[in-house]
């Protein structure tokens, strides 16, 4: 398991740190042949389709760690069964990114770098910091 802490910023007026909590690596689910981590059921956010969920993912085109938020069944994108319940997401769809790490198949790297929000124009994130 790994715990990520985020800031206050908002992203579509979901505030980030709704997100912050415990991820655990998605049993059997590897993308591009790197873990996929779920954010523990937080079931506090809502997207205009229903449920939301974080996953912590690695974009393969973009080469980066990301943190995207995963839609219900009604969304768009590839479905993936996690805990009983069918998601939809696109990893290269992050809101928040590590700088390029290629190559990376440790999650672990992407902690001790500055990681970004992609919400409107790229910036620092104030605060982001992960750790198991």
């Amino acid at each position: 398991s790994i715990t990520v802490q985020l800031g206050d910023e908002s992203y579509k007026g979901t505030r980030l740190e709704y997100y912050s909590g415990l991820y655990s690596a998605v049993p059997g689910l590897l993308i591009n042949g790197r873990a996929v981590y779920a954010e523990k059921e937080n079931w506090q956010v809502e997207n205009s389709d229903g449920h939301s969920r974080g996953i912590l993912s690695y974009c393969e085109d973009k080469q980066v760690w990301g943190i995207l938020l995963s839609g219900n069944k009604f969304s768009s994108g590839q479905k993936y069964l996690i805990n009983g319940d069918y998601f939809s997401f696109d990893p290269c769809d992050f809101i928040l990114s590590s700088p390029k790490l290629p190559d990376s198949y440790d999650i672990i790297k992407a902690s001790s770098v500055q990681w970004y929000s992609w919400i409107g124009v790229m910036s620092s994130v104030s605060h982001f910091s992960l750790f198991c």
